[in-house]
Protein backbone atom coordinates (compact mmCIF):
# COMPACT_ATOMS: atom_id res chain seq x y z
CA UNK A 1 0.00 0.00 0.00
CA UNK A 2 2.72 2.27 0.94
CA UNK A 3 4.57 1.20 -2.15
CA UNK A 4 1.30 2.27 -4.30
CA UNK A 5 1.05 5.74 -2.36
CA UNK A 6 4.38 6.37 -3.18
CA UNK A 7 4.27 5.75 -6.82
CA UNK A 8 1.09 7.54 -7.32
CA UNK A 9 2.91 10.84 -5.64
CA UNK A 10 5.66 9.93 -7.85
CA UNK A 11 3.38 10.09 -11.11
CA UNK A 12 1.72 12.96 -10.27
CA UNK A 13 4.69 15.22 -9.58
CA UNK A 14 6.55 13.76 -12.46
CA UNK A 15 3.17 15.22 -14.76
CA UNK A 16 3.42 18.82 -13.06
CA UNK A 17 7.13 18.95 -14.44
CA UNK A 18 6.03 18.42 -17.73
CA UNK A 19 6.13 21.92 -19.76
CA UNK A 20 3.25 22.66 -21.63
CA UNK A 21 3.08 24.22 -24.89
CA UNK A 22 2.30 28.15 -24.80
CA UNK A 23 -0.90 29.32 -27.49
CA UNK A 24 -0.96 32.75 -28.91
CA UNK A 25 2.69 33.10 -29.85
CA UNK A 26 4.15 34.78 -32.65
CA UNK A 27 7.94 34.28 -34.34
CA UNK A 28 9.59 36.94 -35.80
CA UNK A 29 11.24 35.39 -39.41
CA UNK A 30 14.55 34.95 -38.59
CA UNK A 31 13.59 32.73 -35.72
CA UNK A 32 11.69 29.99 -37.95
CA UNK A 33 9.51 27.40 -37.11
CA UNK A 34 9.35 27.45 -33.34
CA UNK A 35 7.39 26.31 -30.48
CA UNK A 36 7.21 27.96 -26.88
CA UNK A 37 6.86 25.59 -23.68
CA UNK A 38 6.44 26.77 -20.04
CA UNK A 39 7.48 25.27 -17.32
CA UNK A 40 7.07 27.16 -13.40
CA UNK A 41 8.91 30.14 -14.36
CA UNK A 42 11.06 29.01 -17.22
CA UNK A 43 10.66 29.16 -20.57
CA UNK A 44 11.55 26.44 -23.55
CA UNK A 45 11.24 27.30 -27.46
CA UNK A 46 12.06 24.31 -29.27
CA UNK A 47 12.90 24.27 -33.46
CA UNK A 48 13.95 21.83 -36.02
CA UNK A 49 17.02 21.57 -34.03
CA UNK A 50 17.10 21.51 -30.33
CA UNK A 51 15.49 22.92 -27.51
CA UNK A 52 16.63 26.22 -25.64
CA UNK A 53 16.13 27.77 -22.35
CA UNK A 54 15.51 31.41 -22.59
CA UNK A 55 17.62 33.42 -20.42
CA UNK A 56 16.12 34.74 -17.76
CA UNK A 57 17.21 38.51 -18.57
CA UNK A 58 15.92 37.76 -22.52
CA UNK A 59 11.86 37.81 -20.78
CA UNK A 60 9.59 40.30 -20.44
CA UNK A 61 9.13 41.79 -16.76
CA UNK A 62 5.34 40.87 -17.58
CA UNK A 63 5.71 37.42 -18.63
CA UNK A 64 7.53 36.79 -15.40
CA UNK A 65 5.09 37.93 -13.39
CA UNK A 66 2.25 36.40 -15.18
CA UNK A 67 4.29 32.79 -15.04
CA UNK A 68 5.15 33.57 -11.00
CA UNK A 69 1.23 34.12 -10.36
CA UNK A 70 0.41 30.80 -12.91
CA UNK A 71 -2.15 32.77 -15.55
CA UNK A 72 -0.29 32.63 -18.61
CA UNK A 73 -3.31 30.82 -20.12
CA UNK A 74 -5.76 34.11 -19.32
CA UNK A 75 -2.88 36.26 -20.74
CA UNK A 76 -3.73 34.47 -24.23
CA UNK A 77 -7.15 36.31 -24.30
CA UNK A 78 -6.08 39.77 -23.78
CA UNK A 79 -2.52 39.45 -25.42
CA UNK A 80 0.35 37.41 -27.50
CA UNK A 81 3.31 36.50 -26.60
CA UNK A 82 6.65 37.21 -29.56
CA UNK A 83 9.68 35.10 -29.70
CA UNK A 84 12.57 37.15 -31.12
CA UNK A 85 15.67 35.89 -32.31
CA UNK A 86 18.92 37.66 -31.90
CA UNK A 87 22.85 36.23 -32.24
CA UNK A 88 21.66 32.31 -31.66
CA UNK A 89 19.84 33.50 -28.75
CA UNK A 90 15.84 33.75 -28.21
CA UNK A 91 14.14 36.54 -26.30
CA UNK A 92 10.23 36.97 -25.45
CA UNK A 93 7.96 40.10 -25.26
CA UNK A 94 4.45 40.08 -24.08
CA UNK A 95 2.31 42.08 -26.24
CA UNK A 96 -0.92 43.40 -25.33
CA UNK A 97 -4.06 44.07 -27.74
CA UNK A 98 -5.31 47.39 -27.00
CA UNK A 99 -8.63 48.44 -28.07
CA UNK A 100 -7.23 52.00 -28.04
CA UNK A 101 -9.77 54.85 -27.82
CA UNK A 102 -9.62 56.50 -31.51
CA UNK A 103 -9.58 59.83 -32.39
CA UNK A 104 -11.91 61.21 -30.30
CA UNK A 105 -10.62 60.12 -26.90
CA UNK A 106 -7.70 61.41 -28.52
CA UNK A 107 -8.51 64.65 -29.10
CA UNK A 108 -10.64 65.01 -25.98
CA UNK A 109 -7.13 64.21 -24.38
CA UNK A 110 -4.77 66.93 -26.23
CA UNK A 111 -7.40 69.56 -25.67
CA UNK A 112 -7.54 68.64 -22.03
CA UNK A 113 -4.36 69.28 -21.67
CA UNK A 114 -3.73 72.48 -23.72
CA UNK A 115 -6.44 74.00 -21.83
CA UNK A 116 -5.39 73.08 -18.28
CA UNK A 117 -1.47 74.41 -19.41
CA UNK A 118 -3.45 77.34 -21.18
CA UNK A 119 -5.88 77.57 -17.94
CA UNK A 120 -2.41 78.08 -16.30
CA UNK A 121 -1.11 80.47 -17.76
CA UNK A 122 -3.80 82.63 -17.42
CA UNK A 123 -4.09 82.26 -13.99
CA UNK A 124 0.30 83.06 -13.51
CA UNK A 125 -0.61 86.39 -15.44
CA UNK A 126 -3.77 87.25 -13.52
CA UNK A 127 -2.68 86.89 -10.31
CA UNK A 128 1.07 87.80 -10.64
CA UNK A 129 0.93 90.24 -14.29
CA UNK A 130 4.85 91.55 -12.73
CA UNK A 131 6.11 88.67 -14.61
CA UNK A 132 3.92 89.58 -17.91
CA UNK A 133 5.59 92.77 -17.89
CA UNK A 134 9.29 91.09 -16.90
CA UNK A 135 8.09 88.77 -20.06
CA UNK A 136 7.80 92.15 -22.23
CA UNK A 137 10.91 93.97 -20.98
CA UNK A 138 12.85 90.82 -22.39
CA UNK A 139 11.62 90.46 -25.17
CA UNK A 140 12.29 94.05 -25.85
CA UNK A 141 15.72 93.40 -25.25
CA UNK A 142 16.57 90.61 -26.85
CA UNK A 143 15.51 92.23 -29.93
CA UNK A 144 17.58 95.38 -29.31
CA UNK A 145 20.45 92.96 -30.04
CA UNK A 146 21.86 92.13 -33.40
CA UNK A 147 21.26 88.51 -32.87
CA UNK A 148 17.90 88.79 -31.13
CA UNK A 149 16.69 90.51 -34.27
CA UNK A 150 18.16 88.11 -36.83
CA UNK A 151 16.33 85.17 -34.86
CA UNK A 152 13.09 86.97 -34.50
CA UNK A 153 12.83 88.50 -38.13
CA UNK A 154 13.17 91.90 -36.90
CA UNK A 155 15.30 95.12 -38.18
CA UNK A 156 17.28 97.26 -35.55
CA UNK A 157 16.47 100.54 -36.08
CA UNK A 158 19.60 102.50 -37.59
CA UNK A 159 20.97 105.52 -36.30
Amino acid sequence: MKRLLLLSLLTITITAMEPKELVNVYAAHDAGNVKLFNRNDSFYVTDDNATHVVKQHDIDKTLKKLAKLGVLEKFKEAGYIKINKHDGAFSLDAKVRGEGGGWLTGQIAAWSVRGVGYGAFAAACFLHPELLLEAEVAHAAIESTALGAEVLGTALPTP
